[in-house]
């Protein structure tokens, strides 16, 4: 890692006022890390530099972890002896949309393509229960896939036909241990 830019080529730059302040201390900062993981070994770089996307990337997310009222209940997620979750799947339901708590159309693509057939938490996972997005892609505030998977009772409610490949995810994926659905879908469920 090399940072080359002086402060006085930032403010040329066309950069003014506030801006050019954020640049400047940024390359300052930038240097002390340089000179900070100078003798640092690949996975000590690799770290910093995902943290330091992380932030630049997620700022409202971070901004949102930082508050003292959701660091709290995130750090109780591993306190949680039973947990009562919805078993979603890939296309929200009207319900989810008119929340907006749901991702939009391109994120809801990339999700297809990497083969998401549903979600608990509004944490996607595959047919064989494995998480479709990495932690810095995740923008959810929630109780992660593993953080579900580690809690001692998971129960589980999704009912409908259409659900049948996420809750067969679920199952797969460990995440949960009480299923409650419908007639239907419990047939659909043990004729494969």
């Amino acid at each position: 890692m090399n940072v080359r830019a002086k402060p006085a080529e930032v403010s040329q730059g066309g950069v003014e006022g506030d801006v050019a302040r954020v640049v400047t201390e940024l390359v300052a900062r930038a240097r002390a890390a340089q000179r900070a993981f100078e003798f640092a070994g690949q996975d000590a770089l690799d770290t910093a530099a995902d943290a330091a996307a992380w932030a630049i990337m997620e700022p409202e997310r971070n901004r949102l972890l930082a508050s003292k009222d959701v660091a709290d209940v995130v750090s109780r997620f591993d306190e949680v002896d039973i947990a009562i979750v919805g078993i979603g799947i890939l296309e929200p339901s009207q319900l989810l949309k008119t929340s907006g708590n749901y991702y939009h159309e391109d994120m809801l693509q990339v999700l297809a393509a990497r083969g998401a057939v549903g979600d608990i938490c509004l944490h996607y996972y595959d047919k064989n229960g494995h998480p479709v997005l990495r932690d810095d892609e995740d923008p959810v505030i929630g109780m992660a896939l593993e953080k579900v998977k580690k809690c001692p009772n998971v129960v589980a409610l999704a009912g409908g036909t259409d659900k049948v490949a996420a809750i067969k995810g679920a199952l797969t994926g460990g995440y949960i241990d009480v299923l409650i659905t419908d007639y239907p879908t419990a047939r659909m469920l043990v004729s494969d």
